[in-house]
Protein backbone atom coordinates (compact mmCIF):
# COMPACT_ATOMS: atom_id res chain seq x y z
CA UNK A 1 0.00 0.00 0.00
CA UNK A 2 2.81 2.44 0.83
CA UNK A 3 4.23 2.01 -2.65
CA UNK A 4 1.05 3.31 -4.26
CA UNK A 5 1.46 6.95 -3.29
CA UNK A 6 3.19 9.35 -0.94
CA UNK A 7 -0.18 9.96 0.68
CA UNK A 8 -0.59 6.24 1.48
CA UNK A 9 2.99 6.06 2.78
CA UNK A 10 2.35 9.01 5.07
CA UNK A 11 -0.91 7.47 6.33
CA UNK A 12 1.01 4.34 7.28
CA UNK A 13 3.78 6.34 8.95
CA UNK A 14 1.17 8.40 10.82
CA UNK A 15 -0.30 5.14 12.13
CA UNK A 16 3.16 4.22 13.42
CA UNK A 17 3.62 1.00 11.43
CA UNK A 18 7.39 1.47 11.15
CA UNK A 19 8.41 0.22 14.60
CA UNK A 20 6.26 -2.95 14.58
CA UNK A 21 7.52 -3.68 11.06
CA UNK A 22 11.13 -3.26 12.21
CA UNK A 23 10.40 -5.68 15.06
CA UNK A 24 8.97 -8.27 12.67
CA UNK A 25 11.99 -7.95 10.38
CA UNK A 26 14.43 -8.30 13.30
CA UNK A 27 12.66 -11.48 14.41
CA UNK A 28 12.67 -12.79 10.83
CA UNK A 29 16.43 -12.22 10.68
CA UNK A 30 16.91 -14.10 13.97
CA UNK A 31 14.80 -17.02 12.68
CA UNK A 32 16.35 -16.81 9.20
CA UNK A 33 12.84 -16.69 7.71
CA UNK A 34 13.72 -15.80 4.12
CA UNK A 35 10.13 -15.19 3.03
CA UNK A 36 9.42 -12.80 5.91
CA UNK A 37 12.79 -11.06 5.48
CA UNK A 38 11.94 -10.48 1.82
CA UNK A 39 8.52 -9.03 2.62
CA UNK A 40 9.86 -6.94 5.50
CA UNK A 41 12.73 -5.47 3.47
CA UNK A 42 10.32 -4.61 0.66
CA UNK A 43 7.86 -2.98 3.07
CA UNK A 44 10.57 -0.91 4.78
CA UNK A 45 11.89 0.12 1.38
CA UNK A 46 8.40 1.28 0.38
CA UNK A 47 8.13 3.38 3.54
CA UNK A 48 11.51 5.03 2.88
CA UNK A 49 10.87 6.15 -0.71
CA UNK A 50 8.71 8.64 -2.53
CA UNK A 51 8.87 12.14 -3.87
CA UNK A 52 9.22 13.94 -1.61
CA UNK A 53 11.10 11.55 0.64
CA UNK A 54 9.54 11.02 4.06
CA UNK A 55 10.71 13.17 6.94
CA UNK A 56 13.98 11.55 7.99
CA UNK A 57 13.01 11.59 11.66
CA UNK A 58 10.10 9.28 10.81
CA UNK A 59 12.13 6.60 8.99
CA UNK A 60 15.66 6.83 10.40
CA UNK A 61 15.15 3.85 12.72
CA UNK A 62 14.73 1.63 9.67
CA UNK A 63 18.35 2.18 8.62
CA UNK A 64 20.07 -0.11 11.17
CA UNK A 65 17.83 -3.09 10.38
CA UNK A 66 18.12 -2.51 6.63
CA UNK A 67 21.89 -2.41 7.02
CA UNK A 68 21.73 -5.67 8.99
CA UNK A 69 19.85 -7.20 6.06
CA UNK A 70 22.61 -5.98 3.72
CA UNK A 71 25.30 -7.43 6.00
CA UNK A 72 23.68 -10.82 6.59
CA UNK A 73 21.56 -11.75 3.58
CA UNK A 74 22.89 -13.05 0.27
CA UNK A 75 19.59 -13.28 -1.67
CA UNK A 76 19.72 -10.77 -4.53
CA UNK A 77 15.99 -9.95 -4.45
CA UNK A 78 16.10 -9.14 -0.75
CA UNK A 79 19.34 -7.20 -1.11
CA UNK A 80 17.86 -5.21 -3.97
CA UNK A 81 15.09 -3.84 -1.74
CA UNK A 82 17.42 -3.19 1.20
CA UNK A 83 20.02 -1.47 -1.01
CA UNK A 84 17.39 0.74 -2.63
CA UNK A 85 16.00 1.69 0.78
CA UNK A 86 19.45 2.68 2.03
CA UNK A 87 20.11 4.60 -1.20
CA UNK A 88 17.11 6.83 -0.45
CA UNK A 89 19.16 8.09 2.49
CA UNK A 90 22.12 9.20 0.41
CA UNK A 91 21.17 12.82 -0.20
CA UNK A 92 21.12 14.85 2.98
CA UNK A 93 24.13 14.91 5.28
CA UNK A 94 22.11 13.71 8.32
CA UNK A 95 20.81 10.72 6.33
CA UNK A 96 24.26 9.74 5.06
CA UNK A 97 25.75 10.09 8.55
CA UNK A 98 23.12 7.70 9.94
CA UNK A 99 23.98 5.10 7.27
CA UNK A 100 27.72 5.47 7.88
CA UNK A 101 27.22 5.15 11.65
CA UNK A 102 25.90 1.59 11.16
CA UNK A 103 29.20 0.54 9.50
CA UNK A 104 27.59 -0.84 6.37
CA UNK A 105 30.16 0.46 3.86
CA UNK A 106 32.15 -2.82 3.66
CA UNK A 107 28.90 -4.68 2.94
CA UNK A 108 27.93 -2.11 0.32
CA UNK A 109 31.30 -2.58 -1.37
CA UNK A 110 30.72 -6.34 -1.27
CA UNK A 111 27.48 -5.83 -3.20
CA UNK A 112 28.89 -4.10 -6.26
CA UNK A 113 26.20 -4.01 -8.91
CA UNK A 114 26.25 -4.17 -12.65
CA UNK A 115 23.02 -3.89 -14.62
CA UNK A 116 20.28 -5.91 -12.94
CA UNK A 117 22.68 -8.22 -11.12
CA UNK A 118 24.37 -7.83 -7.76
CA UNK A 119 27.85 -9.26 -7.55
CA UNK A 120 29.45 -10.36 -4.32
CA UNK A 121 33.14 -9.89 -3.78
CA UNK A 122 34.69 -12.46 -1.47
Amino acid sequence: MAEVSVYDRNVLLNHKVLHPLIGVLVQALVRRDKHLIKRGAWALSALCRGDPLPDFRRVRNAIPVLCTVIKEVMDTDILNDALWAVSYHSGEQERVARVLKVDVVPSLIRCLGYGDEIYFLE
